[in-house]
């Protein structure tokens, strides 16, 4: 009896580790072409909201971002802020939902520019980017950080 104990507890922790090492595969099904937007907030020395606009398009892994006022037609510094080089090459991993665009210049208010990738995570259930991400100054004065959700 206590054979057939010892075996039953060694099945079932086999199937547990199995079932976990298989959920940890799961992938992140890479977010379909379509625009997204939401607000998130920016600073480079001074901080506001903004509606960020994000144009994917899937089968050529590009991706054209723009930053607008929260509710226009209020005015904002975020329409001071311009993207140069859109649209720009992206990168997905399915095993982590990273979502990577690559090689950002961004014009800002303040002296110096900030250049880099921004990041996002994509949540492929909610269908939306969780983006907490920071762009080095180009040339002078504070980095850049853009915190929001796009969907």
């Amino acid at each position: 009896m206590k054979a057939i104990a010892k075996f039953v507890a060694l099945a079932a922790a086999t199937f547990g580790a199995q079932m976990i090492s298989t959920s940890a595969m799961a992938q992140v099904t890479p977010p379909p072409s379509a625009t997204y937007s939401g607000l998130v907030d920016v600073q480079k020395g001074l901080a506001f909201q903004c509606r960020v606009g994000l144009i994917v398009d899937a089968t050529t892994s590009k991706v054209t971002v723009s930053l607008t006022p929260p509710s226009p037609p209020t005015p904002s510094a975020c329409s001071l802020l311009s993207f140069v080089g859109n649209p720009y090459t992206y990168t997905f991993n399915a095993s982590t939902g990273e979502f990577k665009v690559l090689g950002v210049y961004v014009n800002t208010i303040t002296a110096g520019n900030c250049a880099g990738d921004i990041t996002a995570t994509w949540d492929d259930v909610a269908h939306e980017f969780l983006i907490d991400s920071f762009l080095p100054a180009a040339t002078a004065g504070p980095d850049c950080t853009v915190v929001g959700i796009a969907s």
